[in-house]
């Protein structure tokens, strides 16, 4: 499941998306994906938490403390969760005019410097 171009209406793969920010496969728009909000996130973690103490009081081994096993669950089942998001909801991507944070067309070629002749011993300019 992806999402469209909102320039140009392609359909874009999940697959097309490197960065949160990037250029539509199709028309070279530059685009964003949108992120979570902080109370989707905090909503998100909350339920991460309850869902760790709940699986930890109901199959938990009798031996260890309910809200240690939570805890330490918690991390597992909160990357279970934000993967879930991942593939059940669809991307949200909208245009992006700020700078970017990959390059674009661009390589950076490391080499001696222009004047470099001028640097070495024993040549002449």
């Amino acid at each position: 499941m992806g999402a469209k171009c909102p320039a140009c209406g392609r359909q874009i793969r999940r697959t097309d998306v490197r960065a949160v920010d990037f250029s539509c496969p199709g028309c070279r728009e530059r685009l964003r994906l949108q992120l979570g909000s902080e109370r989707e996130k905090l909503i998100a973690t909350l339920a991460a938490l309850v869902m760790s103490f709940v699986v930890a009081y109901l199959v938990g081994p009798r031996w260890m403390p309910a809200w240690l096993l939570g805890l330490l669950l918690w991390l597992p089942i909160t990357g279970a969760l934000g993967l879930l998001k991942g593939y059940c909801f669809p991307l949200r991507i909208t245009r992006f005019y700020g700078p970017p944070s990959e390059p674009v067309g661009n390589l950076l070629h490391i080499g001696r410097p222009v004047d470099s002749d001028k640097s070495q011993p024993g040549k002449e300019p």
